[in-house]
């Protein structure tokens, strides 16, 4: 099975509906511009909204393609290369850090992915 690379191989953008989000016409006045559509960007975006800022999430092809489409961006804590050579470079202590880290942005994506389905859900 060849690796998922492209948008032609990808499970996630050939099943996903396409957004549809019109271009930005005239003058927007934000605090922050978060740069990409992608996992990371709309992660960020929530957060800083929760945090009450103003955002704008500039993408220039598709929301959640890229990265994100040809890969779910890497979100999981099975990286055992990683911790190897964090724990050989700089010690037990930052690689638990990294560990911890990286399993709690694990555990907030699903926790905002889960209200997401929630607000989707029919009305009972």
């Amino acid at each position: 099975m060849p690796a998922t690379t492209s948008a032609g191989e990808s499970l996630w953008l050939d099943t996903a509906g396409k957004s549809d989000f019109a271009p930005l016409n005239g003058d927007l006045e934000v605090d922050v511009a978060v740069v990409g559509g992608g996992v990371a960007g709309l992660t960020t975006a929530l957060l800083l909204k929760r945090a009450g800022a103003r955002v704008a999430v500039l993408e220039a092809d598709r929301v959640g393609g890229g990265v994100t489409g040809c890969t779910t961006a890497k979100v999981t804590v099975l990286q055992g290369t990683v911790y190897s050579t964090i724990h050989q470079r700089h010690g037990t202590a930052t690689a638990a850090v990294y560990a911890w880290a990286s399993s709690a942005g694990v555990e907030d994506l699903a926790e905002i992915a889960d209200r997401i389905d929630r607000l989707r859900a029919p009305a009972p």
